[in-house]
């Protein structure tokens, strides 16, 4: 099923560059969300967060990530599980995020198309992992 793989099978190329993408994808945009946020209304137009729920919360979920893919390195299927549960997490972000846009009550700015593509290319790449596991 999408999203719940077996945790055992998995290609080992893909998870490797899944964790080497996610060290420094999450990784670089969870030390933005923690340094400097205001890059992020800077540069794509994002709306101001609340600091507690918004860049701080981000920040530690996405140096998370990064944290677990840098430490896994060695070892790639102690990664497999954390890759299952981002490809789960991600893709349903996505499903909300459409679901809003949807419903009228979120819209398509630079900064939500952005992030959008980024969760995306995690929730494919994450669920490539497993379905093309050998």
């Amino acid at each position: 099923m999408f999203g719940i793989p077996d945790f055992k099978n998995f290609d080992v190329k893909l998870l490797r560059f899944m964790q080497i993408y996610t060290l420094l994808g999450a990784g670089g945009f969870g030390l933005v969300h923690l340094f400097y946020p205001s890059l992020f209304s800077i540069v794509l137009g994002a709306p101001d967060n609340g600091t507690i729920m918004g860049d701080i919360y981000v920040a530690s979920v996405f140096l998370s990530f990064a944290v677990m893919a840098l430490v896994t390195l060695s070892e790639p299927a102690k990664y497999a599980p954390v890759a299952g549960f981002q490809g789960l997490y991600k893709s349903l972000w996505c499903v909300f995020l459409i679901g809003q846009v949807a419903l009228g009550a979120a819209s398509f700015s630079l900064h939500t198309a952005v992030y959008f593509a980024i969760m995306l290319s995690y929730a494919v790449g994450d669920y490539f992992v497993f379905s093309r596991a050998q």
